[in-house]
């Protein structure tokens, strides 16, 4: 059986690791700036540029909603 949902992610999370260069404190302090800066834009909207990886701002962002 193959869900497709299932695969998306793991896609995602391939692309991401790749883009990041393997490295889990690299992804970690992406990640960690990402929510971060999503949390200020919560509370001052016009003045925050949240952190996004090429992922996500390409093919994540085309099929789905993320962090908006």
């Amino acid at each position: 059986m193959k869900n497709e949902l299932l695969e998306q992610v793991r896609e995602a999370r391939a692309a991401l690791a790749a883009e990041h260069g393997y490295d889990p404190q690299r992804l970690y302090e992406w990640a960690r700036a990402a929510h971060t800066a999503r949390k200020h834009a919560q509370t001052h909207p016009s003045d925050v540029k949240v952190p996004q990886s090429e992922t996500e701002a390409g093919y994540l962002r085309e099929t789905h909603s993320i962090g908006t």
